[in-house]
C-alpha cells in the first residue's frame, strides 16, 4: 500500500516532475517496533533538501508519523523491522524545465520488508571496485535527490558479484558505495571520503561523525585516491537501514574485521537497534 498526499493510491500523474526530471527527494528509513530510526536526522535532511531545491513542501514530522501508523496498521504481515520510503516531488508540471506557475508537491509513502542482513553484520560482506563513476553535483552534492541513474548503472555493473561496489569520481577519488557510505581504517586512524563534490551524505554517516569523539574514536574526512585502497587494513559500509557492515574482502583481498571497525560497529549498534 502507498499513501499519496495521505490518500491510498497506486499511481501518480504522468506529468509528475519527479518522473520527468528527477525533480524531488527521498528518504529510506528503518522502522523498528513501529518507530522510525534516526527520525530527526532524516527529517532534517529532507527539510534541507526541499529548501535547496525550493520545493514548497512542509516537512511535518507529526503528519508523517500519523501516516506511518496508518501504513503499519494496514501491513500486519510486516515483522518488527521494516523500511519506510518517503518520496517528495515538485508535483505535476508541463513540458520543459521551467517551474510551473503553481507548485503542488507530491508526497509518497510506502512500506517495505527490511533486508535480512544478520549474518552479514557478523561476518562481513565482500566489496569490489567499480568503473561506474559518481557524478559531481557542486553545491547540490550530498542531497538524496531522485537523480540516481549513476547508482542504477553501478548496480548493473556490480551484478550481484559482491555485497557492495565502490564508486569513484572522475579524478579517481573514492566517493561511496552504490547504497552505502564508507569508513576506512589504516595505521590506527579511521577516515571517510569527503563528500563536498558528489555522493550522498547519509544520516548514519553524519551521526557517526557527530558522536565519534564521545566514543573515543577520531575520524577524519579526506580525499582518498583509489591507489590508497591497496594499503587499508579495514573497511566498513554504513547506511541507515543496514547499520554498520564490516568488509571482509576488497577485490579479493582479505580485510581484518576484528579491529577498530568492529569497535565502531559496536558503538553504533549499542545506540541504534539495527
Amino acid at each position: 500500500m502507498y499513501l499519496l498526499n495521505g490518500e491510498k493510491a497506486d499511481h501518480i500523474s504522468i506529468a509528475d516532475r519527479g518522473l520527468a526530471y528527477g525533480d524531488g527527494l527521498f528518504e529510506t528509513i528503518l522502522v523498528v517496533d513501529g518507530r522510525p530510526v534516526l527520525w530527526n536526522e532524516h527529517l532534517a535532511r529532507l527539510r534541507m533538501g526541499c529548501e535547496l531545491l525550493r520545493i514548497p513542501y512542509d516537512v511535518s514530522g507529526d503528519s508523517l508519523l500519523a501516516r506511518l501508523d496508518e501504513l503499519l496498521a494496514e501491513s500486519k504481515d510486516m515483522s518488527c523491522k521494516c523500511v519506510l520510503k518517503i518520496i517528495v516531488t515538485r508535483g505535476a508540471g508541463g513540458r520543459g524545465y521551467a517551474l510551473p506557475e503553481v507548485q503542488q508537491p507530491l508526497e509518497v509513502l510506502g512500506l517495505f520488508a527490511a533486508p535480512d542482513i544478520d549474518s552479514i553484520q557478523v561476518y562481513g560482506g565482500s566489496v569490489r571496485t567499480l568503473k561506474s563513476q559518481a557524478v559531481e553535483y557542486g553545491s547540490y552534492a550530498g542531497l538524496k535527490h531522485l537523480n540516481r541513474l549513476e547508482q542504477v548503472l553501478a548496480s548493473i555493473e556490480l551484478d550481484g558479484r559482491a555485497f557492495e561496489g565502490l564508486m569513484f569520481d572522475a579524478s579517481g577519488r573514492l566517493v561511496e558505495g552504490t547504497r552505502t557510505n564508507i569508513f576506512l581504517w589504516d595505521e590506527g586512524r579511521i577516515f571517510t571520503p569527503t563528500l563536498a563534490r558528489s555522493g550522498v551524505k547519509g544520516v548514519l554517516r553524519q551521526y557517526i561523525l557527530n558522536n565519534a569523539t564521545e566514543w573515543g574514536l577520531h575520524i577524519d574526512e579526506a580525499d582518498i585516491a583509489q591507489a590508497k585502497l591497496k594499503e587499508i587494513k579495514g573497511m566498513a559500509l554504513v547506511n541507515s537501514v543496514m547499520g554498520v557492515i564490516p568488509v571482509n574482502q576488497l577485490d579479493g583481498k582479505l580485510l581484518n574485521i576484528d579491529c577498530v571497525i568492529k569497535e565502531l560497529q559496536e558503538k553504533v549498534h549499542q545506540k541504534i537497534p539495527f
